[in-house]
């Protein structure tokens, strides 16, 4: 209630409604885009900046067992550790 007189709640239909005493109609005509109504997709933008790239951590436990693999394939492997400021561009 608002002083004293009740507020209505709206409601839409298609075809002309069927109204009480105290309804009145509006005709309201709605243009809304179809993505209005197509399921939303999340979308997001991940950037990372040259001065946030480190190096590559491999413990030495990945290297042991990359060298057991290479070896049992007949591979001959080198792992070095890169010097500072090295770049693989």
């Amino acid at each position: 209630m608002y002083s004293g007189v009740e507020l209505a709640t709206p409601r839409c239909t298609m075809r002309k409604p069927s109204l009480d005493r105290d309804e009145i109609c509006v005709k309201v005509n709605l243009d809304l885009p179809d993505s209005l109504f197509e399921q939303q997709q999340l979308q997001a933008t991940i950037t990372v900046g040259e001065d946030q790239v480190g190096g590559a951590v491999v413990d030495a436990e990945v290297i042991n067992n990359l060298v057991d693999v290479a070896r049992a394939e007949g591979i001959l492997l080198e792992i070095m550790q890169p010097e500072e400021g090295d770049h693989n561009d």
